[in-house]
């Protein structure tokens, strides 16, 4: 045995990378993504809300097909839980967002300098329209780790 594989042995294996995979349930077609997950016992569906699909994670030594089986076999509940999720509000100007609770009216200013503050119920947006929805996630974002 060459030194070679013998340490190749102690190493972890790599896991693939994730696959889109797409299930049927009466007539329409769900979202997965499908994750292999070395520490993974058994075959698993979470929400991803941030990406809007359903996550399916399989341990590395169960075959692709046992899987994917269990995903069809949940079509009903994938097809729920995606049906729950929230409408997204992209962060245009004149979209509302609730911030803490309170709702506030986006603004773009492209006028004004600075980049973006909140006064009396709006958050206003300084700089160029392709900007706005980037600063004010990256604004919501602070506001946040400033509340917690």
């Amino acid at each position: 045995m060459s030194s070679s594989s013998w340490f190749s042995r102690f190493l972890p294996k790599a896991t693939p990378e994730p696959e889109q995979l797409t299930i049927a349930l009466a007539g329409d077609t769900l979202p997965v993504t499908f994750v292999r997950n070395a520490r993974a016992r058994r075959a698993s569906l979470r929400v991803d809300p941030a990406n809007r699909r359903i996550v399916l994670t399989a341990p590395l030594r169960m075959a692709r097909g046992t899987a994917v089986g269990f995903a069809e076999m949940q079509a009903g509940w994938i097809a729920a839980r995606l049906q729950r999720l929230p409408a997204r509000r992209p962060f245009v100007d004149g979209a509302e967002i609730p911030l803490f609770g309170v709702p506030h009216r986006v603004r773009h200013r492209p006028d004004a300098r600075g980049t973006v503050w909140r006064e009396a119920g709006e958050i206003h947006v300084a700089g160029r329209p392709e900007h706005v929805s980037r600063r004010v996630k990256d604004w919501l974002v602070g506001e946040l780790k400033k509340e917690l």
